[in-house]
């Protein structure tokens, strides 16, 4: 095993380039930081229209949408070392995998909590598509869990 070929500072091209086989780092916390990086742990989901001078106005208040429980997985996939070859359930995910599941654990929660009002359900799913494409459009948060997740077992010079 070569843990000196990623020393911190690193880049992932370098993790990517570098290590045609990678494993899981025994003392690396899978469960990130548990703070779920600067995201809310619940959203109010509301109707609301724009009135005079464009200003939002709440017509009625849906709920309020608990996005920490989607967020803390999204995060333990992050910090499990992914390894290209491997596939198949109970295997890492890549980062566009992660992201998916990020939006759709939410959805799966607003089609919970409003599977009987589908005007809740549509401004919740947009919540679960604005976290997606916070997540996706961004690869540092990824690039930086990936290097302190895995280890490297074969360098290719």
């Amino acid at each position: 095993m070569l843990k000196g070929v990623l020393e911190p500072g690193k880049k992932y091209s370098e993790l990517t380039s570098k290590c045609s086989s990678r494993i899981q780092d025994p003392t690396h916390d899978t469960r990130g930081d548990q703070e779920c990086t600067n995201s809310p742990d619940s959203v109010t989901i509301s109707i609301t229209e724009y009135v005079q001078d464009n200003l939002p106005r709440v017509i009625r208040v849906c709920g309020v949408l608990d996005t920490h429980s989607s967020c803390l997985i999204h995060d333990f996939a992050y910090n499990t070392c992914y390894n290209p070859p491997q596939t198949g359930p109970g295997q890492p995910f890549s980062k566009i995998q992660a992201d998916s599941n990020l939006r759709n654990g939410i959805r799966a929660t607003c089609s919970a909590m409003f599977s009987t009002d589908p005007e809740c359900l549509h401004e919740c799913n947009s919540v679960a598509d604005m976290f997606y494409s916070g997540v996706s459009l961004v690869n540092t948060f990824y690039e930086i869990d990936q290097i302190g997740a895995c280890l490297c077992c074969n360098a290719i010079e």
